[in-house]
């Protein structure tokens, strides 16, 4: 069976709800182990105002191997709160790219890659729903 579970299991809210993201990263973890990824987690709302600071522990602790792109369109994402020098490693060039794109879809993968997420996010769809690249 394969599960994908939303948003890296974070909360809307983080400074109000729990955050379980760890706990979440354990019993993938444990899920797993034996090489066959039957746990996905998705980075859809992830470019929410309220998950950025999020991001960097996603980034950094969940393997780009057990992640699978999400956007949740339509919700719209605004460039605005990913500022250069608050954004992982973006730079000024890459956020006026971002505020530059129109289409909702790519300004998020866009946002996703300017926080340092691995393009195989974007290709694991293609593990997840069993179809070739091709």
């Amino acid at each position: 069976m394969t599960v994908i579970a939303a948003h890296c299991a974070t909360p809307v809210f983080p400074l109000i709800d729990r955050n379980e993201t760890n706990k979440f990263l354990a019993f993938m973890k444990k899920a797993n182990k034996d090489g066959k990824v039957q746990i996905w987690a998705d980075a859809s709302a992830l470019s929410m105002t309220t998950r950025i600071l999020l991001i960097p522990e996603i980034v950094h602790t969940f393997p780009p191997e057990w992640l699978v792109h999400g956007s949740d369109f339509p919700l719209p994402f605004d460039a605005w709160p990913h500022l250069p020098w608050v954004t992982h490693d973006m730079t000024p060039e890459e956020y006026i790219q971002i505020k530059k794109t129109i289409n909702p879809l790519d300004r998020d993968v866009r946002i996703k890659r300017g926080h340092g997420f691995s393009d195989s996010i974007l290709s694991n769809a293609e593990k997840v729903l069993r179809i070739s690249a091709a």
